[in-house]
């Protein structure tokens, strides 16, 4: 709908709220609204009354999803629920059993908690929309969890100190709760400069995988006792490389230089291409599950700076 600019005053243009929206939304003379700026539009929210989105869906045949756990629709469907900026979420079921399934699940969405359950349902509620503001924090936050876990899986590895792998794994759980939320935010608000939402997702979809390289690293190097195995010179030496360009990324995002960015990419570039492929080809087979994940990584922090300005 259109409306027309009014001008008042000297400096002064109003518009007029439609009846309708006003009457639903529960706007009334004297209170106020939430102006939003989303690139080149203005967007008019009510305060504190928000759109609340709920869905309801049944999972019948238990069994099917309880074989197939953790890898199943009915537990992504509450993930992308969460993501796409859903409040609530009914679940029908036919036992009880997927009740455990739902509660262990709503561990990694942050601000999800089982409010209400009966004999065959439960509701699951966002009970934080208080602090469903701010995403840079949370973006921060992100970056130094995993920083924070390649540099103590690739200090581990150096000291053979494998025993270490599995706890550094866990705190992928962290990040994911943390991407979730952002990406969930990201849906629900955009980012602050609204152009630039889509590419601050990709990137925090990215980090979200990027932790997942450094998880399957760990559980692999995890397996082994300590100094059960000597990783390599030249393979310490990739995982080092891999470590310092993620951490100069970190830096660069947030003090921003285009220079050091390009020197950064180039860096990147002849590591991946010139040394990795060459260690696959000659290191012993063990270690090739790490240069894997070290090698994947590397080629996400390409796509990163796709988010740089």
């Amino acid at each position: 709908m259109r409306r027309k600019i009014i001008k008042q005053g000297e400096n002064t243009l109003t518009i007029t709220l439609p009846a309708k929206w006003a009457r639903k939304a529960g706007i009334k003379a004297g209170h106020e609204v939430e102006l939003t700026e989303k690139g080149n539009d203005l967007v008019v929210g009510s305060v504190g009354n928000g759109d609340f989105l709920s869905r309801e869906f049944d999972v019948k045949n238990a069994d099917k999803y309880l074989a197939a756990y953790p890898n199943n629709v009915f537990l992504r469907f509450i993930d992308t629920s969460y993501r796409a900026g859903y409040d609530e979420l009914r679940i029908n079921f036919d036992d009880a059993r997927i009740l455990e399934l739902v509660q262990h699940e709503t561990e990694f969405l942050l601000g999800f908690e089982v409010v209400e359950q009966g004999e065959n349902y439960c509701v699951v509620r966002n009970i934080a929309s208080g602090v469903e503001t701010e995403l840079d924090p949370v973006l921060r936050r992100i970056f130094l969890i995993i920083s924070g876990m390649f540099r103590d899986s690739y200090d581990a590895a150096r000291a053979g100190k494998f025993s270490r792998m599995n706890n550094i794994a866990t705190i992928e759980k962290t990040s994911n709760r943390l991407t979730n939320f952002c990406e969930r935010l990201l849906n629900k608000n955009g980012y602050k400069d609204f152009r630039k939402t889509a590419v601050i997702y990709a990137m925090i979809t990215l980090l979200e995988q990027i932790a997942d390289d450094c998880r399957g690293l760990c559980i692999y190097l995890g397996q082994f006792r300590d100094n059960e195995i000597k990783l390599s010179r030249e393979t310490l030496s990739f995982f080092k490389q891999t470590v310092k360009l993620l951490e100069s990324f970190y830096g660069l995002f947030y003090k921003q230089d285009r220079v050091k960015l390009y020197e950064l990419l180039r860096n990147r570039h002849h590591i991946l291409n010139n040394k990795a492929i060459g260690l696959m080809q000659t290191q012993p087979k063990k270690e090739m599950v790490v240069l894997c994940h070290l090698a994947s990584t590397m080629g996400k922090i390409y796509h990163l700076a796709e988010a740089y300005d």
